[in-house]
């Protein structure tokens, strides 16, 4: 290990306490924004009845064509039952919010580590945001034609529908082209109801009820389009989606924000040391101070 004067340690140090409390205010802000909804509806402290038996009337089995108990569970119910409560005016089925609802697939017999423009999976989809450090890539072509009609764009909503559903981001800042596999949903709302709302809700511990009750499969969930398209989005008066929506953007950014200030703290801690091993304490301050 190399040993440097206790100043420039000392310096070192500071880049990643603050870096650390970068990170730890993304992480808070994340938090708080899967919770936006239930704080504005005076929600917070609702959790779902945990019933072991329930009872339906034959003419909702036959409805929904489910046969399997647990889509009767009371706690889907309950919630539902809650937001009319707390002053839901209608439930919107995400059929009428959508304008385009679709998902990818793998180009058959391609090598996913050849190709220019990124592909996202499931896993590159979290809770109000989408990651575009995919290390798996499709060709142009694929993109341009085969997969054109999952050719990303700013605004679009991604939603995963396979092994880790229902978690939903809005696609912001392209810096190229992407694309998704058949494991993400990519939906185009229209002005129906407010875009952040609709993921505000999605990502609330109510739209995940839904999501769990609309999925099929035990080990390896899958929630299908036209499940998709059986979402129901509570709607409140203009004004409370409206903030609802604004303050789960508020969060979301600042969490984008705070993330990408730590890893610049962090890299320039860690770039110091280079150039103090390299250069020397001297040079190396410049990049403590942000210069190079």
């Amino acid at each position: 290990m190399p040993e440097f004067t206790d100043d420039f340690e000392k310096d070192i140090v500071q880049l990643v306490h603050k870096a650390k409390t970068h990170f730890e205010e993304s992480i808070a802000a994340a938090e708080r924004s899967e919770t936006v909804l239930p704080d504005a509806l005076n929600l917070t402290a609702w959790s779902p009845p945990s019933n072991l038996t329930c009872i339906r009337k034959s003419s909702e089995v036959n409805a929904s064509g489910r046969m399997d108990a647990e889509h009767y569970r009371e706690e889907f119910y309950a919630a539902k039952r809650r937001l009319k409560a707390a002053g839901a005016l209608t439930f919107i089925p995400m059929d009428e919010l959508i304008t385009v609802l679709t998902n990818g697939h793998t180009p058959l017999h391609h090598d996913l580590e050849v190709g220019d423009v990124p592909f996202l999976c499931a896993e590159h989809v979290s809770n109000f945001e989408v990651h575009f450090d995919s290390h798996k890539r499709i060709l142009s072509r694929h993109h341009q034609i085969e997969l054109a009609r999952t050719a990303l764009k700013n605004g679009d909503i991604l939603l995963t529908i396979k092994g880790r559903v229902g978690n939903a981001a809005m696609v912001e800042h392209l810096v190229g082209p992407a694309n998704i596999n058949q494991d993400v949903a990519l939906l185009r709302l229209n002005k129906k109801l407010p875009a952040w709302f609709v993921l505000a809700f999605v990502n609330s511990i109510f739209g995940q009820l839904q999501v769990k009750q609309l999925s099929t499969g035990g080990i390896n969930p899958f929630l299908g389009l036209s499940n998709v398209r059986q979402l129901e989005i509570p709607e409140f008066e203009p004004h409370l989606m409206e903030e609802i929506a604004r303050n789960t953007f508020s969060l979301v950014k600042s969490a984008a924000t705070h993330r990408v200030k730590a890893y610049e703290l962090l890299q320039r801690a860690t770039r110091a040391v280079d150039i103090a091993v390299e250069q020397g304490e001297k040079a190396a301050s410049l990049c403590i101070l942000g210069a190079t």
